[in-house]
């Protein structure tokens, strides 16, 4: 544990230095990273609460010096998770500050806006890509927006039609957002369909 708060300053101040002078693909990468590192930290401290919680449920009362110690050791845990939780934030709205939003379109109206890239696909060419989906979809006399629907991948939540994806939405899209993925597909189907 007291590894722990050395471990989330070097982390800061590593993410600091690399979102000040990289583009937006590596800090986007970066933020990703920072993500995953302060998820794994999260969870590792989850456990150990659960297991101190256990442990101070089990105690006697003759043991109650042994019990406040592991309260206390619960506590720092619950303020460490705290604070990782608002550098985690902060660098994210950092990041956003600087990233373009290139919109989804139809007809020269946004509908929403992709900041990152997935795969292969920058950014640019995922909004560009979509808009064209929701364009044939608008095309089509025939569509039932009830058959536009959102599936979950391994790592994605796809907003379908039938068998064809429109768009993917991944843990990265909705932490620029500042929302999960389910929120965020929510809210991209709700867009896409309302534009429709």
């Amino acid at each position: 544990m007291k590894r722990a708060l050395p471990l989330l300053i070097v982390l800061i101040v590593s993410s600091q230095f690399l979102f000040s002078n990289v583009n937006t693909d590596e800090s986007m990468d970066s933020l990703r990273a920072l993500q995953n590192e302060t998820q794994q930290i999260l969870l590792r401290d989850s456990l150990r609460k659960m297991e101190l919680a256990l442990k101070i449920n089990s105690l006697r009362a003759n043991e109650l010096l042994e019990k406040e110690n592991l309260q206390n050791e619960l506590r720092r845990i619950e303020q460490k998770d705290s604070v990782r939780k608002a550098s985690l934030k902060k660098e994210t709205a950092r990041v956003i500050a600087n990233i373009k939003a290139h919109p989804v379109v139809l007809f020269n109206d946004t509908i929403f806006n992709i900041y990152n890239k997935i795969g292969s696909l920058t950014a640019k060419e995922r909004a560009f890509n979509i808009s064209k989906r929701i364009k044939k979809l608008f095309d089509d006399e025939f569509l039932n927006l009830d058959s536009l629907q959102i599936t979950q991948s391994e790592n994605n939540y796809d907003i379908v039609i039938g068998e064809t994806i429109l768009m993917s939405v991944s843990e990265l899209d909705g932490l620029v957002n500042n929302l999960s993925q389910s929120e965020l597909a929510n809210n991209y189907l709700k867009a896409i369909r309302e534009s429709i």
